[in-house]
């Protein structure tokens, strides 16, 4: 690979002979053109790129979101492929039959910005989640910062609902929850933006709900709601969901 200056006509684009001529972040560069392996993929190999697409369209509904909230782990790449990396290599789970995602693992935020030390996820009401947060400061932290969450329904195809709503001072907020995602488990994490700057924290877990589970009083049991905060895990277990297979 070699760097080079574009000339008063403008930089070089598309394939010439057996170089390619690309840019990235106003880098030009020529390289050569890559070669088709003729070699048969091993079965680990197999298993690594069925993982990595399996990654890939679990968080394709946030692409968007992606880029914007998860540009800062590898400054070489964009925030989707980013996301992918991480997940794959600290949230993937490899069964008999399929792939999992670990969501006390998994991240949908990353950046230096600091998070909090707790948080948890609670029901209020039938339609109503309340999420509460620590509001000791840390350094480089502000109480402007701004909450974001993020909340999943592996049952829905996994989907997604992302929102910025209130601020790190406030210490908790109710989210308002659609009709389909009260049907069964749903994963919350949070994260906070600067409002001074780009910085964004690294996405935390704050645990999970199961809107059909109650216990013999009648009351919704949360389970595990104590946060995991800015590591991954390697927990298996009933807070792992299926949401496919390989």
């Amino acid at each position: 690979m070699a760097k080079y200056i574009p000339g008063p006509l403008g930089p070089l684009r598309g394939k010439m002979g057996n170089l390619v001529a690309s840019n990235w972040r106003d880098i030009y560069y020529i390289k050569a053109k890559s070669k088709r392996s003729t070699k048969e993929a091993s079965e680990k190999q197999k298993i690594g790129q069925q993982g990595f697409g399996f990654v890939s369209s679990w968080l394709s509904s946030m692409h968007k979101f992606l880029l914007v909230h998860f540009k800062d782990y590898n400054l070489s790449w964009d925030g989707r492929l980013s996301a992918q990396s991480y997940n794959y290599k600290n949230a993937l789970i490899r069964t008999t039959d399929g792939f999992d995602i670990d969501y006390r693992a998994a991240r949908f935020c990353y950046g230096d910005l600091p998070g909090v030390q707790e948080v948890t996820v609670a029901k209020k009401n039938e339609e109503t989640i309340v999420i509460k947060w620590s509001t000791e400061m840390k350094e480089k932290a502000h109480d402007s910062d701004a909450l974001i969450y993020i909340i999943v329904a592996p049952a829905l195809d996994h989907t997604f609902i992302t929102d910025i709503k209130g601020s790190r001072r406030d210490g908790e907020v109710e989210v308002g929850l659609p009709e389909p995602f009260r049907r069964g488990l749903v994963h919350v994490q949070i994260a906070f933006k600067s409002v001074l700057n780009e910085k964004t924290s690294i996405s935390q877990y704050a645990g999970s709900i199961n809107f059909l589970e109650t216990s013999n009083t009648g009351v919704l049991e949360v389970e595990n709601t104590v946060s995991i905060y800015c590591q991954s895990s390697g927990l298996t277990g009933s807070l792992i969901k299926r949401i496919g297979g390989a």
